[in-house]
């Protein structure tokens, strides 16, 4: 799949620091990292159903 989308994110020198030893010391490039990171996010479906489920929930137990 073509990566044809680009984010801009503004940064602390400490921030980009952080990610940039992290990224060097595992030998990826930042972008790598951000990447890895985005494919752990949970799906919106997931996202969804995991808002479902607390409204669910606050229901049950409010009306208590």
């Amino acid at each position: 799949m073509a990566r044809d989308k680009s984010i801009k994110v503004r940064l602390t020198d400490d921030e980009f620091e952080r990610i940039t030893l992290y990224a060097k010391s595992k030998g990826f490039s930042v972008s790598e990292v951000i990447r890895d990171y985005i494919k752990r996010l949970p799906k919106a479906d997931s996202l969804r159903s995991i808002f479902l489920l607390l409204v669910i929930h606050l229901a049950v137990n409010l009306s208590v």
